[in-house]
């Protein structure tokens, strides 16, 4: 249900709801991971997706033309893993750099004042939407792969929606529900959009400069974080 794919070239035991692809011998492993990773499959939430894939067309190159394709990709997917790296590196920084200007917030040796966040800020919560009720047209639904990933597809949506839904470029967003590696504050650098379930839309009752805000507000994220124990599901409340 997840849509992934994954090249392994280790052995390994398959876990529940995996599938194991066997190419035939016209078609390189590498070729058929890369095809799969880049299939529109539109999401069925839970169900299983296994009969789209199972039902796309593949082209099939010579192999020679197979092994030119994975070669360039191997060299585009190294070049982004070291830009994940970089934008890892800096995210670690910008905390550090933060409690040396600001200092901690735990211990506030510069004797800040210091509010609540209920008393700092409005937390809207998104719409539950419905799989039935994504379009081919419409505003894209921002949902938290879309905050994790830049590149994630949009599902679209083009009926009514309260206007405290609306999320505009620059907006501040939580996302508070699912694993830990899910949670995280985000400024929005998107289209505009509608906020899905499981995210907050941060509204400032107080005057703040957005990313002052945006790192306050991840403290309290990892120092709740930091509380949890176990690997299933999690809401931050």
């Amino acid at each position: 249900h997840t849509r992934r794919a994954k090249h392994v070239s280790q052995p390994f035991v398959p876990g529940p709801n995996v599938k194991i692809l066997q190419p035939i011998s016209a078609i390189n492993s590498k070729f058929l991971y890369y095809f799969l990773i880049q299939l529109p499959i539109q999401s069925r939430g839970y169900a299983d997706h296994f009969p789209l894939v199972r039902e796309s067309d593949i082209p099939v190159p010579t192999f020679l033309e197979q092994e030119r394709i994975v070669k360039l990709l191997d060299e585009t997917d190294e070049l982004r893993k070291l830009r994940t790296q970089a934008d890892r590196r800096a995210a670690d920084l910008i905390p550090a750099l933060f409690h040396e200007m600001f200092g901690d917030p735990e211990v506030n040796q510069n004797n800040w004042p210091r509010v609540k966040v209920k008393d700092a800020v409005d937390l809207i919560n998104g719409r539950a939407f419905k799989t039935t009720e994504w379009r081919k047209n419409g505003l894209p639904i921002i949902r938290i792969q879309n905050l994790k990933n830049a590149t994630a597809n949009f599902n679209l949506y083009d009926g009514p929606f309260d206007p405290k839904h609306r999320v505009k470029n620059g907006a501040l967003l939580i996302s508070w529900a699912g694993q830990l590696v899910s949670f995280g504050v985000h400024i929005w650098d998107g289209p505009e959009g509608v906020l899905n379930q499981h995210i907050f839309k941060v509204e400032p009752r107080m005057t703040f400069e957005i990313p002052f805000l945006k790192h306050a507000l991840s403290y309290v994220v990892e120092r709740a974080k930091s509380q949890f124990q176990g690997i299933e599901m999690k809401h931050l409340t």
